[in-house]
Order: structure tokens, then sequence, then C-alpha cells
């Protein structure tokens, strides 16, 4: 079962559904489907199943943070990214483009 919708405010104490932001369509379905592929392929004990996608993932965060900001400017928009296990082992940040 998917963890739902992956923005957060800090004044919600869990993550809200898609409605509750000012996002465009494309967009909020892009963060859907970003948060769909995490749910599907990260394994809560050995984490991704490699580095390849580690990095597609952590590549895709990093692009919708900037969509996001575009969208909400008003906002303080913050990646917190912590889902870099790779096969059982802690692995660094991939570098970003």
């Amino acid at each position: 079962m998917g963890a739902g919708f992956p923005l957060w405010r800090d004044s919600v104490p869990s993550n809200a559904d898609s409605t509750l932001w000012e996002l465009s369509d494309e967009l909020a379905a892009n963060l859907s489907s970003w948060q769909e592929d995490f749910d599907y392929n990260y394994d809560p004990v050995t984490g991704w199943p490699s580095m390849e996608s580690l990095s597609r993932h952590f590549q895709k965060a990093v692009s919708l943070k900037e969509r996001v900001e575009l969208e909400l400017p008003s906002n303080a928009v913050e990646l917190d990214y912590w889902q870099t296990i790779v096969d059982g082992k802690e692995e660094p940040f991939p570098p970003h483009t």
C-alpha cells in the first residue's frame, strides 16, 4: 500500500493528498507517479535494487522540487531525501545534474 502524496506541510502531521496543494494537474500526477515508483521499488530493509534505481529516483526528486518551487513560489520547499540504501547498504547521495 502506498504512503500517499509525497508533500508535507509543517502544520499538517501526516502527508496530505494532492487536493490540498495548489499544483497543476500535471505536476500533481508526476509527484504521485514518483511516490508510486518509491512504493513499488524501495524495500524498507534492503532499499533500492540498484544504484541506477536510486540515482533515477533522486534525479527525479530534484527535478520535482524545482517544479514545486516554481508553482508555489511563496512557500519554502525542502527536499528531505533519505532513501539511500541500495541492496542493504547505505550509499552516498548520487550527484544531480
